[in-house]
């Protein structure tokens, strides 16, 4: 069966995930359809993007332009897959070991001639955000 749909402009040309979507007569059909064709394309993102954070170190990069490479990739990771956000315990556990991770891996990516600050860092009787770690280091 077809239907007539406002948002098709045959002559603007609007994709044809558009175009198939509204012939359907099944709005549950239609999701389910297009989660299954782009959940591949998204796992394969998300381990693109896993990989690139675990590989990136600083090198010869400034302390600056490492951090940003690093929030770049954390910030389009949040994006491809949001942490939960309910608000419970398990949700607010779940943040702060993220942090705790996100904190360790950008320490860990610095240079040995920051192995001092690092310490010094780690050993801290407060856990420092990583805003704060970052400005610790380059201040």
């Amino acid at each position: 069966m077809q239907y007539n749909c406002p948002l098709l402009d045959h002559e603007h040309g609007i994709s044809t995930v558009v175009e198939w979507s509204c012939y359907a007569s099944n709005a549950h059909l239609v999701w389910k359809d297009l989660q299954e064709r782009f959940d591949k394309v998204n796992r394969m993102i998300i381990y693109q993007l896993h990989h690139a954070i675990a590989m990136v170190s600083q090198g010869t990069d400034s302390v600056s332009v490492y951090f940003t490479k690093l929030k770049e990739l954390w910030d389009e990771f949040d994006v491809m897959a949001p942490t939960p956000s309910c608000g419970c315990e398990k949700s607010k556990d779940y943040a702060e070991h993220l942090h705790l991770q996100r904190l360790l891996q950008f320490l860990g990516g610095l240079n040995d001639s920051y192995a001092q600050a690092r310490r010094q860092i780690l050993m801290k009787t407060t856990k420092p955000t990583l805003n704060q770690a970052y400005a610790l280091i380059i201040g």
